[in-house]
């Protein structure tokens, strides 16, 4: 520790890794690969990113998955003898328990009892940044999407006062670089492709939230130029030279895809994305095979970008 010039003895870390570590995201694929090797069935899945885990069992009803989910925890060599050994003791109260179920379906969401405690279940739950509903409808995290935009909009506004405030050239920048990436985060996973006619004439799903999107970035527009509020959308984004917003998500999901189309084969999303079969998947379809029946790419012509390590001499 160093603080004002003094600089104290060594400290041992006898639990965990030191903050900012740059070996932390390769120490942590040791650290969570018991975790992701408890699965042992076709019924179970385990997915961790850093020290994001969750734990998922399918069944035919909510019972029979908790049980399954309940063996994962309990068992021996599980989450819990996981979290004993590896020096990780497991807070209950911030688990949560989801049980998905679809729309249509009007069940009730049943609690998991564990031998220590029972988990309530929750009707949604962030992951990763990404707001996950227990329809997988994604409205909570739209909604959460647009009230972010709203918040970065109204601070940039707020630094660029005309009397004192930051230059357009700034706020435009700032509104780029900060409140579109904050808002369209994950846009490629939870909004389905409509055309530009299906946007102006309905006000529900995806169509509903391009008209929000559309909304932010006026407000956003109107920060960077100092314009008035009754200035016409379509002048204000020539004005900054921002795209409509039915154009902007439409360039950051075809931006996703592409980066997808490019991953090498040694990469878990190569097969799912390079799927023949996946533009003829008509039921329950997925945000990649919407993703690949907009834009009908072929994959296989995209070049792949190896994941491999290079030396700085190399670069």
């Amino acid at each position: 520790m160093v603080v004002d010039g003094y600089v104290s003895d060594p400290i041992a870390i006898d639990n965990g890794i030191g903050q900012g570590d740059p070996l932390s995201m390769i120490l942590y694929q040791y650290y969570n690969a018991d975790l992701l090797g408890i699965p042992s069935s076709k019924d179970e899945e385990a997915v961790a990113y850093v020290d994001d885990a969750f734990m998922m069992a399918t069944g035919n009803d909510f019972q029979s998955a908790h049980r399954v989910l309940a063996d994962m925890m309990c068992k021996e060599g599980g989450v819990e003898d996981w979290s004993k050994t590896h020096s990780s003791p497991l807070e209950y109260t911030k688990l949560a328990l989801m049980n998905f179920a679809h729309s249509s379906k009007k069940s009730n969401s049943p609690t998991l009892h564990l031998p220590r405690r029972s988990v309530q279940p929750v009707d949604s739950a962030k992951y990763l940044g990404v707001i996950f509903d227990r329809n997988l409808n994604w409205k909570v995290q739209q909604a959460h999407a647009v009230e972010k935009g709203t918040k970065w909009a109204a601070q940039i506004r707020r630094l660029a006062r005309p009397t004192w405030g930051i230059t357009p050239k700034y706020a435009r920048r700032l509104f780029i670089s900060v409140a579109l990436p904050r808002m369209l985060y994950a846009i490629d996973v939870l909004y389905a492709l409509s055309s530009v006619e299906q946007a102006e004439m309905r006000a529900i799903g995806t169509a509903k939230v391009t008209k929000q999107v559309a909304t932010v970035q006026r407000a956003g527009a109107l920060a960077i130029t100092g314009g008035l509020r009754t200035s016409p959308t379509d002048a204000l984004n020539a004005g900054v030279f921002l795209l409509p917003a039915s154009l902007t998500i439409n360039k950051w999901c075809h931006r996703a895809y592409i980066r997808m189309a490019m991953l090498p084969i040694e990469h878990p999303l190569y097969k799912p994305v390079n799927w023949k079969r996946a533009r003829a998947t008509t039921r329950h379809r997925g945000p990649l095979h919407k993703l690949t029946n907009t834009y009908n790419i072929a994959t296989s012509n995209v070049e792949k970008i190896p994941a491999s390590a290079r030396s700085h001499q190399d670069r």
